[in-house]
């Protein structure tokens, strides 16, 4: 009885064990597809910014002539909530006329959020995760403004994540009770099924670490 009670045990446990194992990998498998959606997502966004960044509308420092390619690109750039342009102090020079409105989606600093990155590097880049004005969670995109070879400005396309579904995080569940969310380089939640852990800082998770 012992030796038949045994290897039930050990039966039980490692098919156990072995439907946690492959369950783990279906998750992580998801986890993988899901970080590949946004990806690709947030490159294009990318992309369009940089681009319009070099774009001779932009180059000009021609206020009207900005604001024209801003309005434009703000309609047909799904991601992208608002654009404008800043000089290199932080004050916005110009602002796209869709809608949102882009003023509502800014950070009270807008040099540190915006213009301070591009100064350090050279680049198109993300900054972090940030509450606009009106209190809503927001990422920008910041490009640098060349014009003959001097850093002029900085182009920003600004994200309001409650906007955009980035892989459909929220819905995703898992079992009766696991579900899916995003954090930021620094462990803050910023998409999550419960809007109350926004901003929590998950950076001690261990599944976050």
């Amino acid at each position: 009885a012992i030796t038949v009670l045994s290897a039930g045990y050990f039966t039980i446990r490692f098919s156990y064990e072995a439907l946690k194992h492959q369950r783990q990998q279906d998750e992580l498998v998801m986890a993988r597809n899901i970080v590949a959606q946004v990806d690709e997502v947030l490159n294009k966004a990318k992309q369009t910014v940089a681009a319009l960044a070099r774009h001779p509308a932009i180059v000009s420092m021609d206020r009207s002539q900005q604001r024209e390619a801003l309005t434009l690109v703000a309609k047909v750039t799904e991601l992208i909530d608002g654009i404008l342009v800043l000089d290199m102090n932080g004050r916005v020079r110009v602002t796209d006329r869709a809608e949102p409105n882009t003023d509502d989606l800014l950070p009270e600093e807008p040099y540190k959020h915006f213009v301070q990155p591009v100064e350090r590097r050279r680049v198109a880049q993300f900054s972090d995760i940030f509450t606009s004005k009106s209190g809503e969670l927001v990422v920008a995109i910041n490009a640098p403004i060349l014009h003959e070879g001097a850093l002029a400005g900085v182009l920003s396309g600004v994200i309001l994540l409650k906007n955009h579904s980035m892989g459909g995080i929220e819905g995703i569940r898992i079992g009766k009770s696991g579900y899916a969310y995003l954090v930021d380089s620094l462990g803050n939640v910023v998409i999550h099924p419960q809007r109350t852990k926004l901003l929590e800082n998950f950076s001690t998770n261990p599944a976050v670490q």
